[in-house]
């Protein structure tokens, strides 16, 4: 054999050897694999209790929003000061904006935006500068942004959009409409009109 090929055959081998290494080293780094998870994989509101790498993780229902098969649907999670805030039925107000500490004890609605059953249904929760923005709909102004600090008193409407009860997705005080007659395959009369709420295009 060749001084070249056993230069060459030196080189493979040690190749080989670091590959070998590098395998040992990543299956090392493999984090033991999670038993269980609980994030609210069901209409109800569960908490996991984080265990250290290698111990099974557990899962244990601490609040009951709705008793029954139906559950509460919680949802739309954000967290503000240390507390979890999401939105949430409890059967009797509709959905509304909820708050927990992680206890039974400590999980509540925050306020009840909509009286009645229907709820404000809060959605798109965000937290910025230390405030909680969402929309939410209180049957009087229609679906608009909403702030809140986490307390009831402390939760109030940022701004009327679009005043009245259709609210920023409905209609606008004044919309504009084009109107035009299909002629066959011709279109005629183009026209851009603009109407109030109490008009009717005809």
């Amino acid at each position: 054999m060749s001084r070249r090929r056993r230069q060459f055959n030196k080189q493979i081998v040690r190749q080989r050897g670091l590959q070998a290494k590098e395998r040992r080293r990543r299956r090392r780094r493999v984090a033991p694999p999670v038993v269980a998870t609980a994030l609210t994989l069901a209409p109800l509101a569960w908490m996991a209790s984080a265990s250290p790498p290698g111990v099974q993780y557990s899962a244990a229902l601490f609040a009951d929003l709705q008793p029954g098969a139906y559950g509460g649907s919680p949802g739309g999670f954000t967290s503000l000061g240390g507390l979890l805030f999401f939105s949430a039925n409890d059967g009797t107000h509709g959905r509304e904006l909820w708050k927990s500490d992680g206890t039974a004890s400590g999980t509540g609605m925050v306020t009840d935006l909509r009286s009645g059953g229907y709820g404000s249904k809060p959605s798109e929760l965000v937290v910025m500068n230390g405030t909680m923005y969402f929309t939410a709909d209180d049957g009087t102004h229609g679906v608009e942004i909403w702030r809140s600090d986490g307390t009831s008193t402390g939760t109030v409407m940022l701004k009327d959009i679009n005043p009245g009860a259709a609210g920023n997705k409905g209609f606008h005080k004044v919309c504009t409409a084009v109107r035009f007659i299909i002629d066959g395959k011709n279109i005629r009369d183009l026209e851009i009109w603009e109407m109030k709420r109490n008009e009717v295009l005809l």
